[in-house]
């Protein structure tokens, strides 16, 4: 069963299903007896009590399957919870001595925990990813140095974000399989030249970026657009972005951008002194938010909605929705905290039992 069900998640995963994909791969840990919030040795232990036929192709599969969970618990933005199985994937890449996926895996986490403003510990995983893939797939690296690029961009190290953006544009050359590295450099260098107020080459970069997108990076990009446009006050142009992505893309794709698409629609609608009609979008919004259970989301929302309420005079909603939004963005750095510690625990003891695997080697050469 817990096969079969890595097997559809995976699947699942290539098809950009990614609420199916959690839904396959959590059926395969519960077939398992596994639980994400268990320490590595628990893991390890019940991998161990499988018959030994079953063992490496099992892990490898659950290995792949955990891959798959990390990504996509990632892209629906629930970050804490990707951060989260993105250990749990690095430890299996470990027990199958695989050294890429094992960089892999530190990529996924520098992205989660870029994502939830511990840019540290981002920029200290891709620089680990990165230096696991020089040594053992040179021709990979493109994707470790956009997480660095974008960790430079958050910092405002725009000089380094370029730098290495340029880099992963270089190295995906090599790559057959480069359209999603590629589109991310792009894309981050798009962000970039928004921060430095150079207009004209963001909307370039973004639109590079769209040209060799899938739906999800089109999401993104178009996201991006919307909110340039709307600094601009280039209004129409900012709702055609954000509608289209609301309209036009696949259904995951739609869900992944749908609570930032309707938040840029409120904001628009704001910006045109047209409130009634922001908070009417707004709370569309919250509900979306709220049904996937997207934290960051769910803070930017309620501080668009603080806004609105303000600009009708309802000072008590605005007060509440203000509140709110502290409360939901101290919740993802309080998770974010606590997986991060959860973390450093496990990669502690990793480097413990490998220590004392060294001294009992040298204690039998001896």
């Amino acid at each position: 069963i817990a096969m079969q069900n890595c097997i559809m998640a995976i699947a699942h995963f290539h098809r950009t299903e990614y609420q199916r994909t959690q839904d396959s791969v959590l059926a395969a840990l519960a077939a398992l007896e596994l639980d994400s919030n268990k320490d590595n040795a628990s893991w390890s232990e019940r991998l161990n009590t499988l018959p030994e036929a079953q063992q490496d192709r099992l892990s490898e599969a659950l290995s792949e399957a955990m891959t798959a969970l990390a990504i996509s618990t990632f892209r629906l933005g629930t970050y804490p919870t990707a951060l989260l199985y993105a250990s749990k994937e690095l430890h299996l890449k470990r027990i199958l001595n695989d050294q890429v996926g094992e960089a892999h895996a530190l990529h996924g986490m520098g992205w989660g925990y870029s994502k939830v403003g511990l840019y540290q510990q981002a920029l200290d995983h891709h620089a680990r990813a990165l230096k696991l893939l020089e040594e053992s797939r040179s021709g990979e690296t493109a994707s470790a140095l956009n997480g660095i690029a974008e960790t430079y961009l958050h910092t405002e190290n725009y000089l380094k974000a370029l730098e290495y953006s340029q880099k992963s544009l270089e190295a995906s050359e090599a790559q057959q399989e480069n359209q999603r590295v590629r589109s991310t450099a792009l894309r981050c260098m798009g962000m970039v030249y928004q921060q430095l107020g150079d207009e004209a080459r963001a909307r370039e970069y973004y639109q590079q970026s769209i040209n060799v997108s899938d739906d999800y990076g089109v999401a993104l990009n178009l996201i991006n657009l919307g909110d340039l446009a709307l600094e601009q006050n280039a209004h129409q142009q900012a709702l055609d972005c954000y509608q289209t992505c609301l309209r036009d893309l696949n259904q995951e794709a739609r869900k992944r951008c749908r609570a930032e698409a309707l938040t840029g629609v409120g904001r628009v609608h704001l910006a045109e002194q047209r409130p009634e009609q922001a908070l009417e979008v707004l709370e569309q919004a919250l509900v979306f938010a709220l049904g996937i259970q997207a934290p960051v989301e769910i803070y930017r929302v309620h501080y668009a909605l603080a806004q609105t309420h303000k600009r009708l005079s309802s000072l008590e909603k605005a007060l509440y929705h203000h509140e709110e939004y502290h409360r939901y963005h101290e919740r993802v750095m309080r998770e974010a905290s606590d997986i991060r510690t959860q973390v450093l625990m496990i990669e502690f003891d990793v480097e413990r039992l490998q220590k004392n695997q060294e001294i009992h080697q040298l204690k039998h050469v001896e």
